[in-house]
């Protein structure tokens, strides 16, 4: 893959990102608001398929799929 003129900006905001990361790790209120920025960043960053492909391969939706599965089975299946 190429290099970009991005790839500098990007790698800066990742080592800001860890070292702040590791900073913030005993302070309850600046950690939450790190993660709220990093978590806007990403709704900002990611199309509708990543987002959708990420609710789906989350761990808390796991049962929801399953379940749904297991009704469409059901419907499915004869009688």
């Amino acid at each position: 893959m190429a290099s970009s003129n991005f790839d500098e900006p990007i790698e800066n905001i990742q080592k800001s990102l860890q070292s702040v990361s590791r900073e913030v790790l005993d302070d309850e209120k600046a950690r939450k608001k790190l993660l709220g920025i990093t978590m806007q960043a990403m709704t900002m960053l990611e199309t509708p398929l990543e987002t959708i492909w990420r609710m789906i391969m989350s761990v808390r939706s796991v049962p929801m799929i399953s379940d749904a599965l297991d009704e469409a089975l059901l419907m499915l299946s004869p009688p």
